[in-house]
């Protein structure tokens, strides 16, 4: 998990609503624009790390000025490594665990120690009890860093319960009544709608601890369309997920057979499994076996490629090859390095792509076989149906094959549509040759 969206979030950067809204490349840049804006670097540093290490980053600025351990105005002296060590400093007096403990955790499990998730003198953090009463604590802005060092365990349990009864309609002795985990959990639920902005405090005030629960899992689900399913998950597992954490959601419809077919589906008049989703609508982990046809609707096969451009090219636009695979807009005519055209212009859509991947860059499908619509230039010739077409002298259009020799290993497809002058996007049947 990365969790940059809940650095974003706690640090008050973007509302629960407008993270919804964005893109995980757009939360990344958004936060790298932040830390450049609040620390003494420059933002091509933070563009150098890799999400998990921008949000430990993130998160140990947020902690250190939502803790009140330090201003904004000092943060902005100082580095991302100064920062890191001065929470080390600051959990050494909270935990006392060695330093060289300290310094050996990620930046995610000193914030996470700091929350209050235990661990043994001298033990990197990979798990522990977690009840995180001191991080609604602190993050509710109840109490500073300082102070709960010097509360007892008990002091912070009565005290978030004394937060509770006074942010929501229950009594201190139904909170009393909870031990420390479903405590905290319904602490980070109250924190997490005010501190996203769900919620003021006197919305918060005329409600329980269970239309609390309510409210968030709406929002949950708005976020990521999980539905009935997060009914299932404790307070605290729907606030990590708010956060951007990865949460095990326990599927609809579960199936295990140690002998036959773990999930089966048949109709006698409709589809024998039905599967939707917003991510992914099906999801296999080993092989696949049909006995029957696969049929797609969409158009072309397509692969993604990495593109040396720096903005998202427009479908249709013919692609050659560069050095090491990398591929860029056509700009010469007959260019044997021609890969293909970038699919999904017109009516058409990939029916199957391949070499789906994270990557850093930009990566766009390529139809490689199957129907695409073209940019094509009948500047340099009118186009008939059935023409061979091959890159042109203008970016990213093909043109009429006109010259048998010269298209020889040139050739992007064949054209399905006339188009008797100027520019256009025609439908083509892609054949490299």
């Amino acid at each position: 998990m990365s969790l940059i969206r809940g650095v974003l979030l706690a640090g008050k950067f973007r509302t629960h609503h407008e993270l919804n809204g964005m893109s995980h490349e757009d939360q990344r840049n958004t936060l790298i624009v932040e830390l450049s804006g609040r620390t003494n670097q420059s933002i091509p540093h933070f563009q150098s790390l890799d999400d998990a290490t921008l949000a430990g980053t993130g998160a140990v600025l947020v902690f250190l000025r939502d803790a009140r351990i330090r201003t904004d105005a000092q943060l902005k002296t100082i580095s991302d490594d100064d920062q890191r060590n001065i929470l080390i400093v600051e959990l050494g007096g909270q935990t006392n665990l060695p330093g060289a403990a300290l310094q050996g955790m990620s930046n995610m499990d000193l914030v996470l120690l700091g929350l209050g998730k235990e661990a043994q003198p001298g033990v990197v953090l990979t798990s522990g009890r977690i009840s995180f009463i001191r991080g609604v604590l602190l993050a509710g802005k109840f109490r500073t860093q300082h102070e709960l060092n010097n509360m007892s365990a008990e002091d912070q349990r009565n005290t978030l319960i004394v937060e509770m009864a006074g942010h929501s309609n229950q009594s201190i002795s139904s909170y009393q009544a909870l031990n420390d985990s479903p405590l905290a959990g319904v602490g980070a639920v109250m924190v997490f709608l005010r501190e996203a902005r769900l919620r003021d405090d006197a919305a918060l005030k005329t409600m329980s601890a269970d239309d609390q629960r309510n409210t968030l899992i709406v929002e949950i689900d708005g976020q990521t369309h999980f539905g009935s399913r997060l009914q299932g998950l404790s307070n605290m597992d729907l606030v990590l997920l708010g956060l951007g954490a990865d949460v095990f959601v326990p599927n609809e419809v579960h199936g295990i057979s140690r002998t036959g077919d773990g999930v089966f589906g048949e109709s006698n008049t409709g589809v024998g499994v039905h599967g939707k989703g917003r991510r992914l609508a099906g999801f296999f982990e080993g092989d696949v076996e049909v006995t029957g046809d696969i049929r797609l609707t969409n158009a072309d096969c397509a692969e993604d490629f990495d593109v040396s451009s720096v903005v998202k090219l427009e479908p249709g636009t013919v692609m050659v090859l560069g050095n090491g695979g990398i591929l860029s807009e056509s700009q010469q005519a007959y260019d044997k390095r021609v890969a293909g055209v970038i699919s999904g212009a017109g009516d058409y859509k990939p029916g199957i792509v391949l070499d789906k991947q994270q990557a850093s860059g930009n990566r766009q499908p390529i139809a490689l076989l199957g129907k695409v619509f073209c940019k094509v230039d009948a500047k340099f010739g009118a186009i008939e149906v059935g023409d061979l077409l091959t890159s042109s002298p203008t970016p990213g259009h093909a043109m009429k094959a006109s010259d048998p020799l010269e298209a020889f290993g040139a050739v992007v497809g064949k054209s399905l549509r006339p188009l008797k002058e100027g520019q256009g996007l025609i439908p083509i049947l892609v054949a490299l040759q």
